[in-house]
């Protein structure tokens, strides 16, 4: 993928990171991450984020790249080697003022596929009021070593390189996975907000 010139450095190394790791961890306790989103929650979010108006050119180019980055995961997750994503989403994620209900509801059907279409893909929920409700990071591991993580803050993106600050975020994401619903839990937890919309 060609990255525009417009995105900052830690986003452009996030895009080659997601491309090359063999494992990525998520805590993701405000959005849907950006590899599984539909385009109509991207656009939703983007512009509740950053104060871009529907059919602002600018959120059109965000979107537009937030699409290809989909896309280019989902071929790696259709590929002969795809890369475990495990994530954990906190149900604050799904339940987003901004966002309308018709929205949410094909966010859900679309990670409802994705659970059940690509085994390489664990979705483990979170409640609201459940752990790890910090800041949103995803960790990038290759042949088992944390290479970086990725992290998204107030402060903005930040890359982070330190083998053992990565591997710290790592651990993180493994004790979330441990205590939180696993995919298919988490799969009638979807069902559950979908038929609440």
């Amino acid at each position: 993928m060609v990255v525009p010139n417009w995105v900052s450095g830690p986003y452009a190394q996030l895009l080659t990171l997601e491309r090359e790791a063999t494992q990525i961890l998520q805590r993701q306790p405000f959005f849907v991450p950006g590899v599984l989103q539909t385009e109509r929650y991207a656009a939703a979010v983007v512009g509740e984020t950053t104060g871009l108006a529907a059919g602002d050119p600018e959120l059109g180019k965000r979107v537009a790249l937030r699409m290809r980055r989909r896309a280019g995961f989902q071929a790696r997750l259709e590929g002969e080697r795809p890369p475990a994503l495990a994530v954990v989403l906190h149900e604050a994620a799904l339940r987003r003022p901004a966002v309308a209900p018709a929205t949410i509801r094909e966010q859900v059907e679309h990670l409802l596929e994705v659970i059940a279409g690509y085994p390489s893909v664990r979705i483990a929920m979170v409640s609201a009021e459940g752990p790890g409700a910090g800041g949103t990071f995803e960790v990038f591991v290759r042949d088992g070593v944390p290479q970086a993580a990725f992290r998204e803050d107030a402060d903005g993106d930040r890359l982070v390189t330190d083998p053992a600050e990565a591997g710290r975020l790592r651990a993180d994401v493994e004790a979330l996975l441990a205590s939180a619903e696993a995919s298919e839990k988490a799969s009638q937890w979807l069902e559950r907000i979908a038929a609440g919309l």
